[in-house]
C-alpha cells in the first residue's frame, strides 16, 4: 500500500479502533481462538501437522489481525496529533 496522508491515517486508525471495540468482532475472534485451542488439545501428540496448523492459524489471528489493527490505531493517533497539535503541549 502506498504512503497514506495524515488524514487517511486518522480515518484508518478510527476505523481500526471501532473494529477493536466491536463486541461482535471480539466474540468472533474469541470463538475462533477457542475452536483452535480445542482442536489443538484434542489432537494426538503425534499429530504434528494438526497441532502446527492450529498454532499457525492462532498466531495469524493474534499477530496478523489484532496487532495490525493496533498498529493502524496507533498511527492514527500519531497522525491526529500532527494534524491537531496540543497548543499547551511541550515541543520536542
Amino acid at each position: 500500500m502506498s504512503e497514506l496522508t495524515d488524514a487517511q491515517n486518522v480515518a484508518r486508525g478510527q476505523r481500526a479502533e471501532l473494529i477493536l471495540d466491536d463486541p461482535v468482532f471480539l466474540e468472533a475472534m474469541e470463538d475462533a481462538e477457542k475452536r483452535l485451542l480445542n482442536d489443538w488439545k484434542r489432537s494426538k501428540p503425534a499429530d504434528r501437522e494438526t497441532r502446527e496448523f492450529c498454532y499457525a492459524v492462532w498466531q495469524g489471528l493474534r499477530q496478523g489481525v489484532f496487532q495490525s489493527l493496533q498498529k493502524f490505531a496507533g498511527r492514527g493517533t500519531v497522525s491526529q496529533r500532527k494534524l491537531n497539535p496540543d497548543p499547551g503541549g511541550v515541543e520536542g
